[in-house]
């Protein structure tokens, strides 16, 4: 029994050296923190604003290998297309602010999905058909195939050397009227139907 006491009496002395140590060493280093900063002040050298470049060596900017990542979401096919590209030379070097400051003045109709040194993402809406459409319709009273323009205006694609005036008269009208197809299998097979 008299061990036991010894033993549990010498533990706790072991235990209360141990948090003690505990306590020394941190108050120290906050002690020599403070020391620090003071001389680093009547030095004149700004404690803050060394923490604050310390940070800013770390910030995110984009470089000549930064992807650009360009989201366009077609809102009348509910198609998205995205096109990746290198940054121009007039971006490289920006961090995440200047950057949206650079596409709000430039191209305020795109939005920031994430930015960071690897990849950057954004975002636009556009509220016409993508450019993967065809629209089958009428050119000078022949059939004529329109693809879709990047600013979502029909362009002129092909004409069919088929008169309009052969076909009945729900036929033209549709065609009259537009015919759009999701793709370049679909518009020929389309055009087919029209030709026999």
């Amino acid at each position: 029994m008299k061990n036991y006491k010894k033993m549990s009496v010498v533990v706790l002395y072991m235990l209360f050296i141990l948090v003690g140590f505990v306590y020394g060493y941190n108050k120290g280093k906050d002690i020599s923190d403070d020391n620090n900063n003071i001389a680093h002040e009547k030095n004149g050298i700004d404690v803050q604003k060394v923490e604050d470049e310390k940070v800013i060596k770390h910030e995110e900017k984009i470089t000549p290998s930064t992807l650009l990542e360009y989201v366009y979401y077609y809102t009348k096919c509910n198609h998205t297309i995205t096109e990746v590209k290198k940054p121009t030379g007039d971006i490289i070097g920006m961090n995440e602010e200047k950057f949206m400051r650079y596409i709000t003045i430039n191209c305020p109709q795109w939005e920031l999905i994430s930015f960071s040194s690897n990849k950057i993402v954004m975002s636009i809406k556009k509220h016409h058909l993508c450019p993967n459409h065809y629209i089958i319709g009428v050119e000078n009273d022949k059939i004529a195939v329109y693809k879709i323009g990047k600013d979502g205006k029909k362009v002129l694609f092909k004409i069919v050397n088929h008169s309009v005036k052969l076909l009945n008269e729900i036929d033209q009208r549709k065609l009259k009227e537009g015919i759009t197809v999701d793709s370049k299998e679909e518009m020929v097979e389309v055009l087919e139907n029209f030709s026999s």
